[in-house]
């Protein structure tokens, strides 16, 4: 069950069922990473690793926001190649 307000969670103490779900949640989704991981070619789970080492680090340092999304890189990207091939 997804709590009508997720942001709720973060402003006040995780108690209760808001902990309980938090908890699980996170646990279901270590267990996904984790068998994930498992199954994938050793250089496509070395990759997803440092993808979210380095997701976790900018979290953390309140700068995840301020990443451009991978479409923007890769239009930025394709514009750059168009500009030299033309």
């Amino acid at each position: 069950m997804f709590p009508q307000n997720a942001s709720s969670l973060r402003r006040r103490n995780l108690a209760g069922e808001g902990e309980t779900w938090y908890r699980h949640r996170m646990t279901q989704l270590a267990q996904k990473l984790d068998k994930k991981l498992a199954s994938w070619r050793p250089e496509v789970a070395a990759q997803v690793e440092q993808i979210v080492t380095d997701v976790i680090e900018l979290a953390d340092t309140d700068t995840l926001d301020l990443q451009p999304s991978r479409a923007v890189v890769q239009e930025v990207l394709d514009t750059l190649d168009e500009r030299q091939a033309g």
